[in-house]
């Protein structure tokens, strides 16, 4: 890895239980097709540290019409959405075009329930802006230490509060694809000032429901090559049973950064 670069790796599969992918990648500018099969191998990229790249993972809705539509949608709108300053304003817009675009497949295909989550990063320089809706996380890797940057937007909390037992998931409270049924969903936002080796990690619970979270800081730490350890991390992933679609995508910053 080159000094002043940053790398962005990703891999997408079905799992061993689903028949379908109902996760996307909006990655540096592309995304992945409705049908698309599983990769067993990461797909990585560099670019400059001071350019502005975005990259997110979507999950469609388990269970609902249409989830590999509605990521499908909101990918390939955050793929397209114009960042030029790498601020967290942006990443609002780009949550709006999502929106707008979940929206407008579920008229026009006559969907009445649809959706999405969505975790995305959008880079420049020493700074990461993070944005999402949904229970898909993203984590900070700093000196081989874990911690979460994103709260899950379910009623998981309220239903333990209430006395019924959710596993710790719960239905989710926002999502892209709200406003299908009148409610228009507002993003959370977060920022990371960024230090020498830092990894960000984005995923859908395909991974982060089957391994621990002292797992993961394990694996980043263990392996310097982000498309190795994104691999890694779907192959612990598919030994627990990958009971649903593995999505795992990482930003790596080089050790040294100089200039910017």
């Amino acid at each position: 890895m080159a000094e002043n670069t940053v790398s962005f790796s990703y891999i997408t599969n079905t799992g061993l239980v689903r028949e379908h992918n109902e996760d996307n990648v909006g990655f540096l500018g592309k995304s992945l097709p409705e049908e698309h099969g599983s990769m067993f191998r990461a797909v990585t990229e560099e670019v400059p540290l001071s350019a502005c790249a975005a990259a997110g993972v979507f999950d469609g809705m388990g269970g609902e019409a249409a989830g590999e539509a509605a990521s499908c949608a909101a990918a390939a709108a955050f793929a397209a959405f114009p960042f030029e300053q790498g601020t967290g304003e942006e990443l609002v817009l780009a949550f709006t075009a999502m929106e707008e675009a979940v929206a407008s497949m579920a008229k026009e295909r006559r969907i009445s329930l649809t959706g999405t989550t969505a975790v995305t990063v959008l880079t420049k320089g020493r700074h990461a802006s993070i944005g999402h809706l949904g229970d898909s996380p993203a984590f900070l890797c700093r000196n081989g230490k874990l911690s979460l940057l994103t709260k899950p937007h379910t009623d998981a909390e309220l239903m333990e509060k209430l006395g019924i037992r959710t596993g710790g998931k719960g239905r989710l409270t926002r999502f892209v694809g709200m406003s299908t049924s009148l409610l228009v969903p507002e993003p959370e936002l977060g920022s990371v000032d960024i230090r020498p080796g830092d990894r960000l990690l984005l995923c859908s619970d395909g991974l982060s429901d089957l391994l621990l979270r002292e797992e993961l800081a394990e694996v980043l730490a263990a392996i310097s090559a982000p498309g190795r350890a994104a691999e890694e991390l779907f192959l612990r992933a598919m030994e627990r049973g990958g009971k649903d679609n593995i999505t795992v995508l990482l930003v790596q910053y080089p050790d040294e950064m100089t200039g910017e």
